[in-house]
């Protein structure tokens, strides 16, 4: 499933990656690489507006990291599937950047 994922992020697909991510999801297959790369997908949409960047996309990468936390802390911070890496954050951080609000 992530290489489809990834081919539909690298498209700039957003519409079918979340389509696949919700399906992975409630198959119980979607793993922090799927996490991440439906976050790059909403990263490289953000990035392609220029100066019409719609927030939208970062509150839902946002939302992405957040429900992998979740998943994590649920764990116990054992599943390592779950487990949020650097890539994780920086896309976040990254489009905070972008946007100007490194402040909430």
């Amino acid at each position: 499933y992530n290489n489809l994922l990834n081919l539909y992020a690298k498209r700039g697909d957003v519409s079918s990656a979340e389509a696949l991510f919700s399906q992975m999801q409630l198959l119980d297959t979607a793993d922090v690489f799927s996490y991440t790369i439906l976050q790059n997908c909403l990263q490289k949409r953000f990035m392609s507006r220029g100066r019409n960047r719609d927030l939208k996309d970062l509150h839902r990468a946002e939302e992405v990291l957040s429900q992998l936390v979740s998943k994590y802390e649920s764990s116990g911070f054992r599943d390592s599937r779950f487990r949020p890496n650097n890539v994780t954050f920086g896309t976040v951080i990254s489009m905070y950047a972008l946007s100007d609000k490194l402040l909430k």
